[in-house]
């Protein structure tokens, strides 16, 4: 009977060990059950930061194409410009040209005005001078 109960005590040993392993086991499942929550929240909160990014990525795109838009109307409105800059420097030399011929027209005309004034004072000094000779003044 030594023996049988020497191998029911082993046998007792073994199960309280066992016992304690399943325990400790189940601490570590616990742990691990632990684990995976934190895991899952982790997978949740990159999920959500995922759906963000998303966001920003098409915001980011649609900036994108308004600065392409925008690149083009700039280009246009250059364009445009450097066209009115051309055609306001055609007008600036029309008009100097013209005020050139403008302005000769009118030296022209002061000297036949002047040539008409020495014309006319000498007319009216023959005037004078035949009036006085025939007596009418």
């Amino acid at each position: 009977m030594e023996k049988e109960d020497k191998i029911i005590g082993m046998l007792e040993a073994i199960t309280e060990r066992l016992d304690s392993m399943d325990k400790r086991f189940d601490g570590i499942d616990a742990r691990f059950g632990e684990v995976d929550k934190r895991f899952d929240g982790m997978d949740s909160r990159f999920s959500e930061a995922d759906k963000r990014m998303e966001g920003f990525e098409q915001k980011l795109e649609m900036q994108g194409e308004t600065l392409k838009e925008h690149g083009q109307i700039l280009r246009a409105l250059r364009t445009g410009q450097e066209h009115l800059k051309a055609e306001i420097d055609g007008m600036k030399i029309s008009n100097a040209k013209e005020f050139g011929s403008l302005k000769e027209a009118l030296d022209d005309h002061s000297v036949k005005l002047e040539l008409v004034r020495e014309d006319t004072w000498a007319n009216k000094v023959d005037i004078h001078r035949i009036k006085t000779t025939m007596g009418m003044k």
